[in-house]
């Protein structure tokens, strides 16, 4: 990458953070002159006033470096996922996710469930990725898990590289989406071996259980296995009040998270 001398300091377009996403606005903030010398200032260093004074031939090739930064932040291809990684002098480590605990995963849940989703990925790092506690144990052991830990290290993980935040984030929901369609098709399974409902009727579960998936209805096993159950009560049962457990809300038509649709397509992964 080039480096610019302006104003006699030397400036260079730097990788992006998970930071530089939420301020930049990835989907207008090339839309007009000043957003772009907002963009190039926060990842160049250089105050905008100094970018102003820039003959426009070093400002166009300028710009192109930035956007090609910013490409590259959001592709599917270069680099591959680190598992490990050094970040403001600590090693992490990523979480074995056949390894995920009920507490991690419905964390996990929470946060991808929530309206506030899109401005939430360091709050997913944090729990993917933790303190390693021994390299050279093979695999390595990293710390447990533990809520008001991660709070504190998402805050340092706003500053994580976002292309590899993004390769984290797509890792763990192709894993969520295959762990989803096992535990539906098992459940099934249980269900038409015990002879308990018809055929016609295992369809219709399993075509409702995909479709609030496609939803955006959250990635709790526990959610997708309620409604089975609650299918196949007699239309006579007498029928419990819903929980008010952020498990149940998850399962609401009218809570789709768009916030979280919107941010899977800003950065590549619907």
């Amino acid at each position: 990458m080039r480096t610019y001398k302006i104003k006699g300091n030397k400036y260079t377009v730097k990788r992006l953070t998970i930071e530089d996403y939420y301020a930049l606005k990835m989907n207008i903030y090339m839309n007009d002159h000043e957003n772009s010398f907002a963009v190039v200032s926060n990842l160049t260093g250089c105050p905008e006033k100094d970018l102003k004074t820039i003959p426009y031939a070093d400002w166009l090739e300028l710009l192109v470096d930035v956007q090609t930064q910013i490409n590259a932040a959001l592709s599917d291809r270069g680099e591959e996922l680190k598992t490990t990684f050094i970040h403001e002098d600590t090693v992490y480590g990523m979480l074995n996710l056949n390894e995920c605990t009920i507490g991690e995963f419905i964390d996990l849940d929470i946060i991808i469930s929530s309206p506030e989703a899109e401005a939430r990925l360091h709050e997913v790092m944090a729990i993917l990725f933790r303190p390693v506690e021994d390299i050279d144990e093979h695999p390595y052991r990293i710390q447990p898990y533990d809520a008001d830990s991660s709070a504190k290290r998402a805050e340092s993980f706003r500053r994580m590289d976002l292309y590899q935040a993004r390769k984290a984030l797509g890792f763990f929901l192709d894993f969520a989406r295959v762990s989803f369609e096992h535990t539906v098709e098992s459940s099934i399974q249980l269900m038409a071996e015990s002879q308990m409902i018809t055929p016609d009727r295992i369809n219709q579960i399993r075509k409702i259980l995909y479709e609030l998936h496609e939803a955006g209805m959250g990635l709790s096993s526990q959610s997708h296995l309620r409604i089975p159950s609650d299918l196949i009560k007699p239309a006579n049962s007498t029928t419990k009040q819903p929980s008010t457990s952020s498990r149940t809300r998850s399962m609401k038509l009218d809570n789709k998270n768009e916030g979280w649709q919107r941010f899977l397509k800003n950065t590549g992964h619907n």
